[in-house]
């Protein structure tokens, strides 16, 4: 399997890749980032000769070069974003281009670049807990509290969502997509280790480890989406990831 990894120096892409690189069934990963990807430490010389860095300018411009690097994908996990605490300190129209414009040309590249793929090509776009669309009303997840200042910016990724959803019902046989929206996201150092533990003991947010996310996300890559109905929400992130994790035990 040849996977595409969009936004490969990010903190939940770096071990999306340390993980993709591991398993047997991905023989090679594509890392596009807006700077050269480097593999991660520890990683063996048979498995690092798996990755292929890179380096584009934005990530809804593609030279024929990089192109032709997208050619013969089977899927591709996208976690380009703006985090809603940085998405406050930026103009509007920066966040929505990042968060929407991005994901959505960055798709049809890799769909252009695979017109007629023997399987439809599997699409994984994280989103997150709080993104909700109110065309979609089944989007949101009424038992999360979104605080007002985020709302707008809520809104604006579940839309993400929809345009997704929609390019790929008219593209069935070509590609797939999978939504995965976790919650607060654990594991890059003590301070937010701790940090998650607490808001999963006093039940303010859904958290789940870095581990266990990056580990469901390979899973419906290298698995298929067939069972997740198109999303999947941080408690069925844990439930895959934590199984996963207990196979390569």
């Amino acid at each position: 399997m040849k996977l595409i990894i969009t936004g490969a120096t990010g903190y939940v892409a770096t071990a999306v890749l340390r993980q993709a690189l591991l398993l047997p069934s991905i023989t090679s990963v594509v890392a596009i980032a807006r700077r050269s990807v480097s593999c991660p430490k520890s990683i063996p010389t048979a498995n690092a000769s798996k990755l292929k860095s890179i380096v584009v300018p934005a990530y809804d411009t593609y030279s024929r070069d990089v192109r032709r690097e997208l050619e013969g994908a089977n899927a591709c996990i996208w976690t380009v974003a703006i985090t809603p605490s940085k998405a406050r300190q930026m103009a509007p129209e920066t966040v929505r281009m990042v968060c929407q414009d991005w994901v959505v040309e960055g798709l049809k590249a890799i769909l252009e670049a695979n017109p007629s793929p023997e399987q439809p090509l599997r699409f994984l776009y994280m989103s997150g807990s709080m993104a909700f669309d109110p065309a979609r009303p089944r989007s949101r997840n009424k038992t999360i509290w979104i605080p007002s200042y985020i709302m707008e910016y809520s809104k604006m990724r579940g839309e993400t969502e929809t345009q997704l959803l929609d390019i790929v019902a008219e593209n069935r046989t070509i590609a797939e997509v999978c939504i995965v929206k976790p919650g607060y996201i654990s594991g890059k150092d003590l301070l937010n280790s701790i940090f998650g533990m607490l808001l999963s003991l006093t039940g303010l947010a859904e958290t789940i480890h870095i581990n266990e996310v990056s580990a469901a996300m390979l899973h419906q890559i290298v698995h298929g989406f067939e069972d997740s109905d198109g999303v999947l929400l941080n408690k069925e992130l844990l439930i895959i990831g934590k199984e996963a994790i207990n196979l390569k035990k």
